[in-house]
């Protein structure tokens, strides 16, 4: 196959950093390239002071592909490292990102507390007739968590598993959570201290009851 060869001159939109390369056409490069979500790691590139304008969530054809024998050259030598695990490299043409596409720094479960709870501070406003803004704080974070844990053991433990687990102290505490006692509630060890449902009497029930230590449960 034919290729032809062309000399291009790349650099930044101020011309103040221009590279020569040689390149020859292909009839396709590659196929796409994911462009970059938008999130919350567009704060941090901006106190990086990285400017990255290339946020369109279309996939337009590659034009010029840069293999690694220019690639060198055309590094200004500033890089920059992401909490969420993206690279970010400086080219004389500008800024590139390179590494695993991010996602979202909460997890489904967390955003759907995080949205419940911005429903119940709207209706808790509308029927004072308050308004206001922030963020939301981490009681009305914990009692969205409440109202999510409610749901959840409402439909998971009905009557008939209530009756399987009789040989556990189940209660409901105040907060209208079912809770389990067990005889290490006030000591507790290092397992289960990462559960993020429930206090130190005891693990509020999911999908599985847990407190204290698996002994403890046998």
């Amino acid at each position: 196959m034919l290729h032809h060869n062309y000399q291009l001159k790349i650099g930044d939109l101020n011309g103040r950093h221009t590279r020569t390369l040689v390149a020859h056409d292909e009839e396709e490069i590659v196929g796409f390239i994911p462009r970059i979500p938008r999130g919350e790691w567009i704060k941090e590139l901006a106190r990086k002071k990285v400017s990255v304008t290339d946020f369109s969530s279309a996939n337009p054809e590659i034009e010029v592909l840069v293999g690694n024998d220019y690639e060198g050259m055309l590094m200004t030598g500033r890089i920059e490292s992401l909490e969420c695990g993206v690279t970010a490299i400086q080219y004389v043409w500008g800024w590139a990102l390179s590494g695993r596409r991010p996602e979202g720094r909460y997890s489904l479960a967390s955003r759907n507390i995080r949205l419940i709870a911005w429903m119940l501070r709207f209706v808790a406003r509308c029927r004072r007739a308050k308004t206001g803004s922030g963020n939301l704080t981490q009681e009305e974070l914990w009692n969205a968590e409440k109202v999510v844990t409610r749901m959840i053991q409402s439909e998971t433990f009905g009557e008939e598993r209530w009756k399987n687990k009789a040989h556990l102290k189940i209660k409901r505490s105040a907060d209208g959570l079912l809770v389990v006692e067990t005889k290490r509630a006030f000591t507790p060890r290092t397992w289960g201290d990462s559960v993020s449902h429930g206090k130190i009497e005891g693990k509020v029930l999911d999908n599985s009851v847990t407190s204290g230590h698996p002994e403890d449960c046998k």
